[in-house]
């Protein structure tokens, strides 16, 4: 894959919003692209919130006559929420249609060394097949924990350069509590539960049952959120886990750093190996469990359902007709096999996603690009900067940066905008840091004041903390580049003082660039 002029290739690793909207940014401006991504599925079912310039953008790509695109804005998305693989699947399709795009998709494939000074790579495609790649742009964008920095790092120490180290940083403003989880739940036999126009709040009472059934040692209620799917058959929640879950998550850390450090050549590794892989699954059955009961505790709160009519949402495999399909197929045996594995494999890693428990710590890196005499390694998304996913902007940031890289990218010449790209990347940080400090200072506030001001106001006007917060956050969907820190907390201050003294409806400013009828209709659809 070239160009007239033998451009070399932007090769992206990650497959995920980030380096999907990047991919599209760069092949729009005809730039040659090669993308991996090892996973052979899309399995993020997460549930996020979107904001309008998400919306809009994927709004933009959208072809009316396309079923599956017709699917997608009908039954998969809203204009608040979506589960973060259907974005992928979506942006897949725009990509496959871009003929100076290359992608390697599955079975491994990955970039295995990296070489900033003579930029180049070495490439593992899905078959397994190795070859050396020049690149002009390399772009990290394949979540938290991305191996990339460290192969970039290894080859700075190997050639004693400190010019490209890539570190990171603790962020000052951290969430109160670092234990956070998700868990998706369903209903029996798919039932239609009924639908909750407005989620409740902790009253006194929930507290101190979850106290006593959780080891909850906080005074204040978890900060949880629930997204039902369209047809309010599946619930998504997320949020603040109890302690004991905390510990399992730890434990597990443990025993898996106990398997990396065992030594092969003891003539015990086997049974060792086997004894710690079944402590871990225990724990592993400890903490589901634990996650699904918080998740139905969560649920009877915010929506008033009995626990009894919520499970685990699980699969234990391929259906009998996707089986049939394959194995009836003109396939080779072998490739059959192989198709049976992967998809028994897709099905067991969306299983797992099903029931999350992680540590929310929340860093950045120092550097979000490096330049390199020819070209730049950039990081997006999660490898960049940890998302605070209490304040619902890890999908929109993720966007947000892949189009800023492509932004930054000239149409005819092999040139870089590196300080639009800092720029970008500081003001996402500056940004970021105000949202938290608002947080800080306002949810604590909106909790204690939302059960008085919804008893004075009645259900017909009734608003909870998830609902204000999002509407004080509004502040900083547009324009982040000249909101500056006082006026942010001093307007939104003033905002909710006033709505706590008159007991009144949400009745402040609308976010800049959106309506008020826009708006209404917005929140009456967050979940």
């Amino acid at each position: 894959m070239s160009t007239a002029n033998q451009e070399p290739p932007i090769v992206i690793a990650g497959m995920g919003p980030a380096g999907l909207s990047a991919a599209i940014a760069a092949a729009k401006k005809n730039h040659p692209v090669i993308i991996v991504e090892p996973r052979d599925d899309f399995t993020r079912g997460q549930r996020v919130v979107i904001n309008k310039d998400t919306f809009n953008f994927l709004k933009s790509l959208e072809d009316k006559k396309d079923p599956q695109d017709i699917k997608f804005f009908n039954e998969q998305i809203s204009k608040t929420n979506v589960q973060v693989k259907d974005v992928q699947s979506y942006l897949t399709r725009k990509l496959e249609k871009y003929p100076n795009v290359t992608m390697h998709k599955g079975g491994g494939a990955k970039i295995l060394d990296i070489n900033p000074e003579a930029q180049t790579l070495i490439l593992q495609k899905p078959d397994g097949k190795k070859q050396v790649t020049q690149f002009s742009h390399l772009v990290a964008a394949d979540g938290a924990g991305s191996p990339h920095a460290g192969v970039v790092n290894l080859w700075n120490k190997r050639n004693k350069s400190s010019n490209r180290a890539i570190e990171y940083k603790k962020m000052k403003y951290q969430p109160s509590r670092e234990g956070a989880g998700t868990v998706t739940l369903e209903s029996h036999d798919k039932q239609k539960l009924p639908k909750v126009s407005l989620q409740k709040n902790f009253t006194k009472q929930d507290l101190t049952e979850f106290k006593k059934q959780f080891d909850w040692n906080s005074s204040e209620p978890p900060r949880v959120y629930v997204f039902p799917n369209k047809k309010n058959t599946k619930f998504y929640v997320a949020g603040e886990t109890p302690p004991s879950i905390e510990k399992i998550s730890t434990k597990m850390s443990e025993i898996n750093q106990k398997i990396a450090n065992l030594d092969g050549l003891d003539p015990n590794f086997k049974d060792q190996k086997q004894r710690l892989e079944n402590a871990r699954t225990e724990l592993e059955n400890e903490k589901r469990n634990q996650l699904t009961q918080w998740g139905q505790f969560i649920l009877k709160v915010k929506m008033g359902y009995d626990l009894d009519l919520l499970k685990l949402s699980e699969k234990k495999g391929i259906s009998d007709e996707k089986k049939q399909n394959i194995t009836e197929s003109d396939l080779s045996d072998e490739t059959k096999k192989s198709l049976l594995e992967r998809k028994n494999r897709t099905v067991t890693d969306k299983a797992k996603l099903n029931a999350t428990a992680f540590s929310l710590t929340l860093s950045h890196a120092k550097k979000s690009v490096i330049e390199l005499k020819k070209g730049s390694f950039c990081l997006l998304g999660d490898v960049a900067k940890n998302a605070n996913f209490y304040l619902g902007h890890g999908l929109n940031d993720a966007i947000k940066d892949g189009l800023q890289f492509g932004a930054c990218l000239d149409k005819h010449e092999k040139v870089f905008d590196f300080k639009s790209f800092k720029n970008y990347h500081k003001n996402q940080l500056n940004t970021m840091k105000l949202k938290m400090q608002l947080d800080k200072l306002l949810y604590p506030l909106a909790s204690m004041a939302v059960n008085s001001i919804n008893k004075a106001q009645k259900a017909t006007t009734a608003i909870n903390s998830d609902i204000l917060m999002q509407r004080l956050s509004g502040f900083f969907q547009t324009g982040e580049n000249t909101v500056k820190q006082g006026k942010v907390l001093t307007e939104g201050t003033k905002a909710f003082l006033q709505m706590k003294e008159k007991k009144s409806s949400l009745n402040f400013p609308s976010p800049p660039g959106v309506s008020a009828e826009a708006e209404s209709k917005h929140h009456s659809k967050l979940k």
